[in-house]
């Protein structure tokens, strides 16, 4: 899996890298049992500070999305699928209350906010 980070997101590059590995690992593009690049290599491919991926690993080894094996490396760890499920409702449901966040203050309520998905998922599918 390619890992992007985008320097000009009020996101920070941090919560960027997790989100991207735990919405990875929740979509099955990252397996149980695969390898993650190691911490240095991959801050030094994205030209970040190692410190900035070590905090990133860190942080999903304690939610549970990774588990490192000293001298072996970073893996994904295996996730029951109920509690996968569970933490997708969750990620999604995150996900639509930031998006819902923003339409407010764009002063789009929720039914036009349901409506403007609806449009771009149809431009989508090529309809």
């Amino acid at each position: 899996m390619q890992f992007k980070i985008d320097h000009r997101s009020a996101l920070p590059l941090y919560a960027q890298l997790k989100q991207q590995i735990q919405l990875g690992i929740l979509s099955g593009h990252l397996r149980p049992g695969e390898t993650l690049p190691p911490i240095r290599t991959l801050a030094a491919r994205l030209t970040i500070n190692p410190n900035t991926m070590a905090r990133v690993y860190r942080e999903l080894e304690a939610e549970g999305y990774l588990e490192t094996w000293q001298g072996k490396g970073c893996f994904v760890a295996a996730v029951p699928s109920a509690e996968g499920s569970k933490r997708r409702r969750a990620v999604a449901r995150e996900e639509a209350r930031l998006l819902l966040e923003k339409m407010k203050t764009l002063g789009i309520g929720v039914d036009e906010a349901i409506r403007l998905i609806k449009e771009v998922q149809n431009v989508g599918n090529g309809d």
